[in-house]
């Protein structure tokens, strides 16, 4: 399985920055990059459901660190879409409101799940059964978190306790070096040179 999606995350990952160097920054763009992502988040949920994830140590591997190198890049697509069609483009006053607007939305996330970030970014592996195996999310009052679960990750068998919050961590990243291109932009008239979509 390693092969497999690390393969399809580098094609992934090529295939968005052709888009990014041969298109113009913009909606179009930002959709390309999405059904490109989705088409190889799709084709390893295929792999998987044929395949399998083997023991409890490569399940909670791909729950907490492959499956989130796609759905975070997703979400980070949906979250720029939105941006690039509800952003006042013609007041740059409202705009950078709305920049600081979006930068607290990304606040709230993290300050409302501080101990579930510290807990993944400190590498610790004590609570990955609960967060991270399917067996506890299937059995587990839990689903009642898949009110977050996205257009693009309704299968409940592929879903964990944790695994969405990893996904937003890694869209909120993505969307956050976004949202300072955006604002670098606005305030210099040039991006960094790195662009996110």
């Amino acid at each position: 399985m390693i092969d497999q999606w690390q393969e399809l995350y580098r094609e992934m990952r090529r295939e968005t920055m052709l888009i990014q160097r041969t298109e113009p920054r913009g909606l179009e763009r930002t959709e390309h990059c999405f059904k490109s992502c989705l088409r190889h988040w799709e084709g390893l949920r295929r792999w998987v459901k044929e395949h399998g994830l083997g023991d409890d140590r490569n399940e909670i591997r791909f729950f907490k660190y492959i499956k989130p190198q796609f759905t975070g890049r997703l979400e980070f697509h949906i979250l720029a879409y939105q941006y690039q069609t509800f952003h006042p483009m013609d007041d740059p006053f409202r705009n950078v409101t709305f920049l600081h607007r979006e930068k607290q939305k990304i606040a709230a996330y993290r300050d409302k799940h501080q101990d579930f970030l510290n807990y993944y970014a400190g590498g610790k592996t004590d609570q990955d059964e609960l967060l991270f195996l399917r067996r506890t999310y299937l059995t587990s009052a839990s689903q009642q978190l898949h009110a977050h679960v996205r257009v693009y990750d309704q299968d409940p068998d592929l879903s964990t306790t944790g695994d969405w919050l990893v996904t937003l961590h890694v869209g909120f990243k993505l969307y956050e070096q976004f949202l300072d291109n955006e604002a670098r932009l606005l305030t210099t008239g040039r991006t960094s040179g790195e662009d996110v979509i």
